[in-house]
């Protein structure tokens, strides 16, 4: 699959048309932190070292500690603890 420039990525609600179109009722509820996007495919060792505490990887596409976004809505933004 490939996504081609001036792409939006939509965390936590069902889009209904490019970049809006949003409804309520069906938004995420829940915590969700971590999300990283690579091109190519993790190896399982990868995916498993990924799995442990404080050594999740850093997407070379999406990277979640680097992640430029907007708020919108019902959010609250709750910082992660540090790791050792």
């Amino acid at each position: 699959y490939s996504i081609g420039p001036g792409g939006i990525l939509i965390l936590g609600q069902d889009q209904d048309s490019y970049g809006g179109g949003f409804d309520e009722a069906q938004s995420f509820e829940g915590e969700i932190t971590g999300v990283n996007i690579w091109n190519y495919t993790l190896s399982p060792v990868e995916i498993e070292m990924m799995s442990r505490p404080c050594l999740a990887g850093k997407g070379n596409i999406v990277n979640w500690s680097n992640l430029a976004y907007r708020v919108i809505g019902n959010v609250t933004l709750v910082p992660l603890s540090s790791c050792p």
